[in-house]
């Protein structure tokens, strides 16, 4: 009596646990489809399937990382201008310095 017992509560316990991992899933892919921001996201007015919802977060984040690439690229460029500016104007200055020493002599 008791194997039948524990069964049932065994099964009654895996229930409960299929019920919360469901739970905390959709409240997961809502908070997930929350943060698309609406240029990206489709209408409201549309439903569209969990799939749907995932692909849209996936090219989202997608398009993000292709940003972040971008913005890191010229990042660079603008720091190597900058330190290429920097060392010019440091020949520039020292080579000034030089013509005023030869010509004080």
């Amino acid at each position: 009596m008791n194997k039948l017992g524990g069964s049932s509560v065994n099964k009654m316990d895996r229930k409960t646990i299929e019920r919360n991992r469901r739970i905390i899933m959709k409240d997961l892919c809502f908070k997930l489809t929350s943060l698309i921001p609406p240029p990206h996201s489709k209408p409201a007015k549309e439903i569209l399937s969990q799939f749907d919802q995932f692909d849209q977060a996936a090219s989202y984040i997608k398009q993000l990382r292709e940003r972040i690439e971008e913005l890191k690229r010229r990042k660079r460029l603008l720091a190597l201008r900058t330190t290429d500016e920097t060392d010019n104007s440091i020949r520039n200055s020292w080579a000034q310095e030089e013509v005023d020493v030869v010509s004080s002599y």
